[in-house]
């Protein structure tokens, strides 16, 4: 196999397929959770296994960056091209 053949191929363990465009992906502080941010919406996904968890929505535009609160583990801070941000509990 050839080098650029090893990278069209996924290596380790596939947690989220056909979810759209994705611009940003984040894990839990825990690593437990992924929040990937695909469209307008954000989609917490298991970091152990191809299950979606939650499907968050609520921006107008593309979602482009999600961080977990570092003091609140259950809170996830979202900001969108809509110009917004959102802040919500898990």
């Amino acid at each position: 196999m050839c080098v650029e053949e090893q990278w069209l191929t996924p290596q380790g363990i596939v947690i989220g397929t056909l979810l759209g465009i994705v611009l940003h992906v984040r894990f839990s502080p825990d690593d437990q959770q992924v929040a990937v941010c695909a469209g307008n919406k954000i989609y917490m996904l298991s970091a152990k296994n191809e299950a979606i968890l939650a499907e968050l929505d609520g921006h107008l535009a593309p979602v482009t960056a999600a961080e977990f609160c570092t003091w609140e583990k259950s809170m996830l801070i979202s900001v969108s091209e809509d110009r917004t941000f959102k802040a919500r509990k898990l």
